[in-house]
């Protein structure tokens, strides 16, 4: 069977497009991440202050 070769390289394209955009997704994904944690990071700290400034 010979291998059609547009047909392959447009394949490889696609292919390669596809990953781009996932990597993008997963990089945002990543960063939203990092700032929930972030954010849930420094809501306790502000509850701990609150307890200890109440007390």
């Amino acid at each position: 069977m010979k291998l059609n070769e547009p047909y392959i390289n447009q394949l490889a394209i696609n292919l390669n497009n596809a990953t781009k955009r996932l990597n993008a997704q997963l990089r945002s994904l990543v960063m939203a991440k990092n700032g929930k944690e972030k954010r849930l990071q420094q809501q306790k700290l502000e509850i701990l202050r609150n307890n200890i400034n109440s007390k």
